[in-house]
């Protein structure tokens, strides 16, 4: 079999882009072009070389399309982690759009606690949501009469919706313990018995933290108790089993690290990933509505980081499927007009 220059050139141009466009799929790829015109050439025939040929240029790009289809789909193959991070991810997801629901017809968030006339909480914000969570069956049961945990309230404390526990912790123990808790503190979303507008949060809706994904919280689902903003820091940025604790791992394809870390909802309703790297202070001002601090919270996230990474890959994987293409047609017709000359 003898190449030409132009025809050694555009192989490697195939060889190339296919490489860039479907990593080791591409060389596979190549690999399987190089056995078909191996065996093209076994042809005795110059006109049978032709034919050949020719049936090649749409074999061998319907061939390149399905493995672009399959590095596509294979690329946002979610890792079985992510998969329960992403469950989790869901449930702050809806509380987070029940307090902004919440918001829309009160004109302020709920209070974190309802206290009595002595100061004492009574009652949570998690109930206060439960109509805003297809809980308006639940909402109608409890008493706001007596503490969250009464004669009549106490009844209600194993019948913990799905939305306030990670469904990791569900499938483990019995326990009715919420993994999501609002950042109480002055400076926080969430004052305590003051309800907070949207319109105090001078700092952003989208960079300010209002609610934390905890592991091991210890609290009922009912109870007034939540996470204070030093709490939040510490477990946020923690790799151990203590109060805000990270519940997952995410699994970073793209730089190949595995990094501990927790869910947390901001004022706007969208939801982040947060692992122990963000500095201290970027995160000290993300859990305060007023600081006066710009800090962007995409920035610490690396889902976030990952996805922009992710779509700068098929771009440039798109670039390169075209190339594949192009110089592939080139080079089979190279070969055609070859084999067609020879006779």
């Amino acid at each position: 079999m003898q190449f030409t220059l132009r025809t050694i050139m555009l192989l490697f141009v195939v060889v190339w882009s296919s490489l860039a466009a479907f990593g080791v799929w591409g060389a596979l790829g190549v690999l399987f072009l190089l056995f078909l015109l191996r065996l093209d050439y076994l042809y005795r025939s110059a006109n049978t070389r032709k034919i050949a040929v020719r049936l090649m240029i749409p074999v061998m790009l319907g061939g390149y399309l399905i493995v672009l289809l399959f590095s596509i789909f294979s690329s946002y193959r979610v890792p079985g982690g992510d998969r329960a991070r992403l469950r989790c991810y869901h449930n702050l997801e809806y509380l987070a759009i029940a307090l902004r629901e919440y918001h829309a017809d009160h004109g302020c968030f709920p209070p974190a606690y309802v206290a009595d006339a002595e100061g004492k909480p009574m009652h949570s914000w998690r109930v206060l949501i439960l109509p805003y969570l297809e809980g308006q069956h639940l909402y109608e049961q409890y008493d706001f009469d007596e503490p969250w945990n009464g004669p009549n309230n106490g009844k209600l404390a194993g019948a913990i919706p799905g939305y306030f526990q990670c469904p990791d912790l569900a499938a483990t123990t019995t326990s009715m313990t919420a993994s999501y808790l609002a950042v109480v503190g002055p400076n926080a979303v969430w004052p305590g018995t003051t309800p907070r507008k949207v319109g105090e949060i001078s700092d952003g809706r989208k960079d300010t933290i209002m609610l934390v994904e905890v592991a091991n919280s210890g609290i009922n689902w009912m109870q007034p108790q939540d996470i204070s903003p030093t709490k939040a820091m510490a477990g946020i940025r923690s790799t151990s089993a203590l109060d805000a604790a990270p519940l997952h791992t995410l699994h970073d394809d793209l730089i190949r690290v595995d990094r501990a870390g927790g869910h947390v909802a901001t004022a706007d309703g969208r939801v982040h990933f947060l692992g122990g790297d963000i500095p201290s202070e970027a995160l000290e001002c993300l859990l305060t509505v007023n600081d006066g601090e710009a800090f962007d919270i995409r920035d610490f996230d690396p889902v976030q980081r990952r996805e922009i990474g992710r779509r700068k890959q098929m771009r440039y994987r798109y670039f390169a499927f075209v190339a594949v293409a192009i110089s592939l047609i080139l080079l089979l017709f190279q070969l055609q007009s070859g084999a067609g000359g020879k006779r």
